[in-house]
């Protein structure tokens, strides 16, 4: 049975490091500015001058604000994912926002804050090792698309690979290179190897911004 789960996650803002802010309201662009987001539960709201601006209302499955960690959005969007994906369902974990918005924070996270990617990494592992009437093949890869062209970030020289569709396969990136892993420290081994692979490229909004749309895949 197919289910998508829909959140809306708000970034602090650059402005407030250091102040105290009402994590129910969020000003759009910055100080001083009279339109602002309100959180009422799983609903937000985009309010001008503390007015609901009509039409601007939207609700979604979870909405996360400036406080929630990333261990607190795995736990409620992804871990469930990992534990279908060892009965055999396929699971999708797809972060989408405007540069700066906070994409790879949340899929890639910091030392303290881990994001899910690396969480979700840890857990296959952990969650395999129980399953111990049954042995897994754990396969990796990690490709990009930037400029409507599909890179490999695993192997250089990797790219413009063409997509095929087999009855055997499905859809499927041709030439896209498969890493075996026996552990999660492999695994985050490659995920540093593929970034240093990405296009970066410097913006208004950010000094260090991801130029393309990667995709990460494990396969049991």
């Amino acid at each position: 049975m197919e289910k998508i789960s829909v959140a809306v996650r708000f970034r602090p803002p650059k402005y407030s490091a250091h102040a105290e802010v009402d994590s129910s309201y969020f000003s759009e662009g910055g100080a001083g500015l009279s339109r602002e987001w309100r959180i009422d539960d799983t609903r937000i709201s985009l309010l001008h001058r503390a007015v609901p601006v009509p039409g601007t209302s939207f609700a979604f499955d979870h909405v996360f604000d400036q406080t929630a960690t990333n261990a607190r959005i795995y736990g409620l969007l992804v871990r469930s994912l990992i534990r279908a994906a060892v009965d055999g369902f396929n699971g999708t974990a797809f972060a989408y926002g405007q540069t700066s918005s906070g994409k790879t924070f949340t899929m890639n996270g910091s030392c303290a804050d881990p994001g899910i990617i690396p969480l979700a990494v840890r857990d296959i592992f952990d969650t395999a090792a129980e399953a111990a009437d049954r042995e897994f093949l754990i396969r990796v890869s990690y490709m990009e698309i930037y400029n409507e062209e599909i890179n490999d970030l695993l192997t250089l020289g990797s790219e413009k690979l063409p997509i095929h569709e087999s009855l055997e396969r499905g859809v499927y990136v041709s030439g896209l290179q498969e890493e075996i892993v026996n552990n999660a420290e492999q695994v985050l081994e490659l995920l540093q190897l593929g970034e240093e692979n990405r296009h970066f490229g410097e913006t208004n909004m950010n000094v260090r911004s991801s130029r393309s749309h990667t995709i990460f895949r494990m396969v049991y």
